[in-house]
């Protein structure tokens, strides 16, 4: 067996232990530290954190010029980067939320971050890479305007029995704190189970959510600014279902943070 394919192993084990019962856990994951020494669960590296500096010094950072809307990345000189609108945008009805931003490309090491949290069940890279978030999108000046209320976009409840957690919930923990405000796991519930949009081809993806999502109790979002937070971006179609329902509950106003966009 190769260096690699033994960090593999002990990182979805170390990911199994994670899973254990609370009276369970510390003796699984005192054993494990003795077979798999703890590794960076992205480069399986000897690391003390789920996450290395090295590798999450490696993420792409998104930066200005982006669109004013749904934070896509443009071309320029960094001018004016907050009132342009990028083709797609400036071609299709607006969005349902007032600006959405991602903290990242998904590309590299934070690829392939999000993909062992979402697929592989790490879920302790949650908290690094929720905290990054917080860091690069407060730098950007997105959080000038604070939010009342940070709303993670939900599964549907047989997607969270199978998964056993929500990835869009562990992002927006740390970055609801770095906020200063509280966070609703439940303000906001996915009514029928959709097929993954990464499944779909991009014409697809906006039919296959619609009113896929309500609000559970209209009178804790009426007239608050919401922050909905979901892993990764492509065509926004997810989050702007979401930013539907919450609209329609009478929000204030919805904007929208993730911790990478693709497409």
């Amino acid at each position: 067996m190769g260096a690699a394919e033994a960090g593999n192993g002990g990182a979805r084990l170390r990911g199994a232990a994670l899973r254990l019962s609370a009276l369970g856990r510390e003796a699984g994951l005192g054993l494990l530290d003795l077979l798999y020494p703890p590794v960076c669960l992205v480069c399986l590296e000897p690391c003390d954190s789920p996450l290395c500096a090295t590798c999450r010094a490696a993420f792409a950072d998104i930066a200005a010029p982006m669109c004013a809307r749904c934070g896509m990345p443009m071309a320029g000189d960094g001018e004016g980067h907050l009132a342009a609108l990028c083709p797609a945008c400036r071609a299709s009805p607006p969005f349902l939320f007032t600006a959405a931003r991602a903290a990242g490309h998904f590309s590299g090491t934070l690829r392939a971050a999000l993909l062992r949290l979402k697929y592989d069940g790490l879920h302790t890279l949650g908290a690094p890479l929720g905290e990054y978030m917080a860091c690069v999108l407060s730098g950007s000046g997105f959080a000038a305007v604070r939010p009342d209320l940070v709303v993670p976009v939900p599964l549907h409840p047989s997607r969270m029995r199978e998964r056993g957690f929500n990835q869009s919930e562990l992002l927006a923990r740390p970055l609801a704190r770095a906020l200063e405000v509280p966070i609703s796991e439940r303000a906001v519930r996915r009514v029928r189970r959709t097929r993954p949009q990464f499944s779909l081809h991009v014409d697809e993806r906006a039919a296959n959510v619609r009113g896929a999502f309500a609000v559970c109790d209209p009178t804790e979002v009426a007239r608050r600014r919401v922050l909905v937070v979901d892993d990764i971006l492509t065509t926004c179609a997810t989050v702007n279902e979401v930013a539907r329902a919450l609209s329609n509950a009478g929000a204030r106003s919805v904007c929208v943070a993730a911790a990478a966009r693709g497409g």
